[in-house]
């Protein structure tokens, strides 16, 4: 196994790959969404413009070129999300994933993302995948401190423990 992180091409390109093993049919539906659109995505210091014309990706070498719309994130949020300790849309809502464009091209981003996400649950090599970006991930992904209700509730779970009343959480 290669110790040598993916580009984000080489993660986008994986991620849709995999989704053409859906049974449900997400690749389909990430082509209807996205299809005639392009957007400029960020992972961290990384950037691609990247379209689906024709239902293939295809890559625009010009990262200024015009698009419909702008998604970026960083590792540690990717990780919280796929951890489960972060919701996308608390995600948006705390500044950690920013979307720019016409409603309907932000529209269109965040369902390309939900799509993935759901599909997440159905498909092996996305769970594969998820584990890879963790493992390459690793100390950059976890440094999103979790929403007060998440640390509330670990420090109740720790006094039910103290008193004798732990592990019911």
């Amino acid at each position: 196994m290669s110790t040598e992180r993916r580009s984000l091409q080489d993660w986008i390109g994986a991620l849709v790959t995999a989704l053409d093993d859906d049974p449900w049919g997400a690749a389909e539906r990430l082509r209807h969404v996205v299809g005639g659109y392009t957007a400029r995505i960020s992972l961290d210091d990384e950037t691609v413009v990247v379209s689906m014309p024709a239902g293939a990706l295809a890559w625009e070498t010009e990262l200024g070129a015009a698009v419909g719309g702008e998604g970026s994130t960083a590792t540690a949020a990717v990780v919280a999300i796929l951890d489960g300790r972060l919701e996308v849309t608390d995600a948006v809502t705390r500044g950690l994933v920013q979307a720019r464009g016409s409603p309907e091209a932000v529209l269109r981003l965040f369902h390309a993302v939900e799509l993935i996400v759901d599909a997440s649950a159905r498909v092996p090599e996305l769970r594969r995948l998820a584990d890879e970006f963790r493992r390459g991930a690793g100390e950059t992904g976890t440094d999103v401190a979790p929403e007060p209700w998440q640390q509330a509730r670990t420090d109740e779970l720790a006094l039910l423990e103290r008193i004798g009343v732990g592990g019911a959480g």
